[in-house]
């Protein structure tokens, strides 16, 4: 969980909103050893590390509103 949420923060720190945001789209990345408290541990000693995937709807907000358009209205979002 913790590694995920860094994960939007970085995107979120580059002003940009995933807008696709759901299990599906949470990969594990290959096992590395538990040196990290952001990866899950496996019985081995291993971790798996969470990588955000599908992009394909990322938007950047405009940047004097602080909204990203979707055609639909402005939706306007917490940038953390």
């Amino acid at each position: 969980m913790h590694g995920t949420a860094s994960g939007l923060a970085h995107l979120h720190a580059q002003r940009i909103c995933h807008l696709d945001l759901k299990t599906e789209n949470i990969l594990l990345g290959r096992p590395q050893h538990a040196s990290s408290s952001a990866a899950a541990s496996t019985a081995s000693g291993h971790c798996w590390t969470p990588k955000l995937a599908d992009l394909g709807l990322a938007l950047r907000p405009h940047a004097a509103t602080g909204t990203i358009d979707l055609g639909a209205g402005n939706y306007r979002g917490t940038w953390g």
